[in-house]
């Protein structure tokens, strides 16, 4: 096995014969230190393709290119995901040894994503990008943390569509998380997939007064009151932190590309649109805040970043809200009235 310079570039090509299906959902790269060999250090490396199953086209493997080697990876598990979008999670897995300390860019390529992506303009010729970096130092092996849950395990809490990825890190390592511009194909020929040219976050491409986000210590992914029906593609970018001697050092990064799917407008309400528009603004103490410009509003309800509902109310006469008991933190006051329903983002800070 030949030597691998720092930095190298892990290309994995998929088979010609499939190169023009246009069925990619998304996907996410895995690795796991193994074990100190003779030589280097052995790791093991996972591909996760999400596919459309109603594409006529398979793929039964890949090609793996690290450095000047070339590996037929043949595709090692298949599983069908419920919920939506309808996917195929494909696992295509492999090991390698490397045999030098330094940071190593592994990265994939796709062709052709799905069309109809709304926020990526002619998706169905916008490949797949996807990266990871992999740190081996002084510091100890590494193992890339891990996207547990489906990509399909979307849920609505009220108006807020949510994502938990449910990221664990074998080494314990602290995690950190963002929304990034999802990659599309090598067009510098620098070995890994550049942002995608016109690429919108969902909030971004549709009509005012829907806003996402990503809790940036969980990686739940919370976009309140979607409101336009369509699939969205979305990266989510996990960076790992060690202590290390006193200093916190990057010791990796994975992401996860995937579809949200919003189907139906959340709850049956409609985005409100009176020209009573609610307006939320601290009062000056911690946690109080007025709602005004909202009477026809009678209920009012605060999710936390996860987007779990941490306290429901009527609302009251004179229009406050008390948020004293919650901790700092950013939080979501959604009012609801029979047929529609507001929301504002307010941050919390002692």
């Amino acid at each position: 096995m030949s030597a691998l310079r720092p930095l190298l570039v892990a290309v994995l090509i998929l088979s010609t014969m499939l190169c023009h299906a246009t069925h990619v959902r998304g996907g996410e790269l895995r690795y796991d230190f193994v074990a100190a060999v003779p030589g280097g250090w052995l790791y093991s490396i996972e591909v996760h393709l999400f596919l459309d199953p109603n594409s006529p086209a398979d793929r039964p493997e890949v090609i793996l290119h690290i450095g000047n080697q070339t590996d037929t990876v043949l595709r090692t598990d298949s599983i069908p995901l419920g919920g939506c979008p309808t996917t195929v999670h494909c696992i295509y897995a492999t090991t390698h040894v490397f045999t030098s300390f330094g940071a190593y860019l592994l990265s994939v390529e796709d062709p052709n994503r799905v069309s109809g992506l709304m926020n990526i303009p002619n998706s169905v010729d916008v490949p797949l990008g996807l990266s990871a970096e992999l740190e081996i130092n002084t510091f100890g092996a590494n193992s890339s943390a891990r996207f547990n849950a489906p990509v399909t395990d979307q849920t609505y809490t009220w108006s807020t569509l949510v994502h938990d990825p449910q990221v664990t890190d074998p080494d314990g390592d602290s995690l950190s998380f963002e929304l990034v511009t999802c990659l599309g194909g090598d067009m510098d020929s620098d070995g890994v997939g550049d942002p995608i040219p016109g690429y919108l976050l969902p909030e971004a491409a549709t009509p005012p007064g829907d806003f996402m986000w990503v809790d940036p210590s969980t990686g739940v992914v919370l976009w309140d009151q979607p409101n336009m029906l369509g699939y969205y593609q979305i990266a989510i970018k996990c960076t790992e932190r060690r202590l290390v001697a006193g200093t916190w050092l990057n010791v990796g990064e994975v992401s996860r590309d995937l579809a949200v799917c919003v189907t139906q407008v959340p709850t049956g309400l409609t985005a409100a649109t009176s020209p009573e528009t609610p307006l939320i603004t601290p009062l000056g103490s911690y946690g109080l805040f007025m709602i005004t410009g909202a009477t026809r509003f009678s209920e009012v309800n605060v999710l936390d970043a996860t987007g779990r509902t941490v306290m429901q109310q009527a609302r009251t006469f004179n229009g406050e809200v008390d948020l004293s008991g919650l901790t700092s933190g950013t939080y979501v006051v959604s009012m609801r009235s029979a047929s529609d329903v507001a929301s504002s983002r307010v941050a919390l800070i002692r």
